[in-house]
């Protein structure tokens, strides 16, 4: 709230005369009494510690004084409800959480200099790039075949332009296709800008459909493949048995 421009934050009406308040008796504090006890002490001798507590008068919120007659805007309330517009100029690049600060824009109190207003800056989600630092990211997906044999593809930035992109290396999963110069703007360096970051994310097909006589020859040819390597072992094992009878002999 900002301070009342018809009783300049006092409360009172222009014809009111200052009283002192019946609660506080114009200290604008109250003194109360307080008692603390030991439970060992209390237990052994029945007595404790004695303090007092002050605190101030919520009557007359520790000013001592009340209007004989109450301010007619603000109620003898002293601020009323108020709007201040700001100008804030946010330059590109600007990094997340980065602050503004409004000296004394805050609440007034009577008697009392107002606060800062602090403005923290943070960018709106977007359904296809994140922001990390200066660099752009979004992510694709590409199939197994395109990770393996290369591919091409279109990714449409943030301003509306079409980039191209094209691989002939192989991909592996999570690899990430960088390119400088077309992230977020650096801030305090105009004319440069970070990397716009593909993150790949490769596809892998639930199951590869195989022509049936290739796999049938395929299984045959592992079989015997199978077959020729147990009778190597076996007639090697033969082989080195009859050289051990021989040499007993």
């Amino acid at each position: 709230g900002e301070l009342c421009t018809f009783c300049n934050g006092t409360g009172a009406a222009q014809t009111a005369q200052m009283l002192t308040c019946p609660t506080c008796r114009g200290l604008g504090k109250l003194t109360t009494p307080s008692e603390w006890r030991s439970r060992k002490r209390s237990a052994a001798r029945g007595h404790g510690f004695e303090s007092e507590v002050t605190v101030g008068c919520r009557k007359c919120a520790g000013i001592g004084t009340l209007p004989s007659e109450p301010c007619p805007l603000c109620k003898g309330k002293k601020t009323n409800e108020g709007k201040v517009t700001v100008t804030v100029n946010v330059e590109p690049g600007m990094l997340e959480g980065q602050t503004f600060t409004f000296k004394e824009h805050a609440e007034q109190e009577p008697g009392a200099t107002s606060g800062d207003v602090l403005l923290h800056v943070y960018s709106e989600e977007h359904d296809d790039f994140e922001r990390e630092g200066s660099d752009l990211v979004c992510r694709r997906n590409i199939s197994l075949m395109e990770a393996l044999l290369g591919f091409k593809m279109e990714v449409k930035h943030l301003d509306g332009r079409i980039i191209d992109i094209e691989r002939t290396e192989v991909t592996k999963p999570g690899q990430s296709h960088e390119i400088p110069g077309l992230g977020m703007p650096i801030y305090k360096k105009p004319g440069e800008f970070g990397k716009l970051i593909i993150r790949l994310n490769v596809v892998f097909p639930q199951r590869i459909a195989v022509d049936e006589d290739k796999a049938r020859n395929l299984r045959r040819a592992d079989a015997r493949a199978k077959r020729r390597r147990r009778k190597r072992f076996s007639t090697g094992a033969e082989t080195d048995a009859d050289e051990e009878d021989g040499g007993e002999e």
